[in-house]
């Protein structure tokens, strides 16, 4: 996984904004994997299986995306809504689009199961008030 992100990382360092385009790169690579939720049970598919392509939803696939670019030093966090039943991932990116601000940092919002760019979501979700923030520990 670690090679994958470096090969990955190293692949955007001549773009104009490397760490954007390796965020944009790690969101494509979850959002083109099988979608699936269990409806018995939990639905949360580990970390492993979701980066191999297993069934996964939006909270799994936006917790990897997080961890994925914390790997390569990009503040990332997780936000989820209950409201919204539904979750995706924030990082700290030079780029415009959707954010939610915690403290001084303004996250630009990656959603994980349509295939759009980061700092774009849907426009029935777009209330951040019914946004939580779950900081992934270090």
């Amino acid at each position: 996984c670690f090679a994958f992100c470096s090969n990955l990382f190293m692949d955007c360092m001549e773009s104009e904004n490397p760490q954007f385009a390796y965020a944009q790169k790690m969101l494509q690579f979850v959002q083109d994997k099988k979608y699936g939720r269990t409806p018995e049970g939990t639905d949360f598919t580990d970390l492993c299986s979701t980066f191999l392509g297993k069934k996964s939803d939006c909270d799994s696939r936006s917790i990897l995306v997080a961890i994925l670019l914390h790997q390569m030093n990009i503040e990332s966090t997780l936000f989820v809504s209950p409201e919204y039943s539904h979750a995706v991932v924030g990082a700290v990116l030079d780029k415009s689009g959707a954010k939610i601000q915690v403290g001084n940092k303004n996250y630009l919002l990656g959603e994980t199961t349509a295939k759009v760019d980061f700092g774009l979501i849907a426009s029935n979700l777009n209330d951040t008030s019914k946004w939580i923030n779950i900081q992934l520990s270090e």
